[in-house]
């Protein structure tokens, strides 16, 4: 289903990042949920633009490896810039997708607090 006008123009503050928009906890917020995959990765790449947000919180949304990429994006050289914090804990994110944040992080040294545990399919160990 298409998102709410409450999530547009949420996402719209986001892309013009708005300066009052520091913190975004889509957590559990079932109309995230419900968004196709697609869509759920749509929506975390429209972030990349934002300047100012320094939180952000995906947990329990059934994110999957597509979305795991999207958020690779946020954390690489032309992701979010301020993101300080990012927590996508109770998703089903497996090795692929973890992989994926792991390489971002090489070009990343600004965040400071990254939480992927308790994925509902679980990581092989190497």
């Amino acid at each position: 289903h298409a998102p709410s006008d409450w999530l547009v123009q949420l996402m719209a503050r986001a892309r013009a990042s708005d300066p009052t928009l520091r913190r975004l906890r889509l957590s559990a917020h079932i109309e995230m949920a419900t968004l196709s995959r697609g869509a759920q990765s749509a929506t975390i790449l429209d972030l990349r633009a934002n300047s100012t947000l320094t939180e952000l919180s995906l947990d329990r949304l059934q994110l999957n490896d597509e979305a795991a990429r999207a958020i690779a994006t946020l954390l690489g050289p032309r992701g979010t810039p301020a993101l300080l914090k990012l927590s996508c804990e109770r998703n089903c994110i497996t090795d692929a997708g973890a992989l994926a944040m792991c390489a971002a992080l090489a070009f990343n040294s600004r965040l400071t607090e990254l939480s992927v545990a308790d994925q509902l399919r679980s990581f092989t160990q190497a």
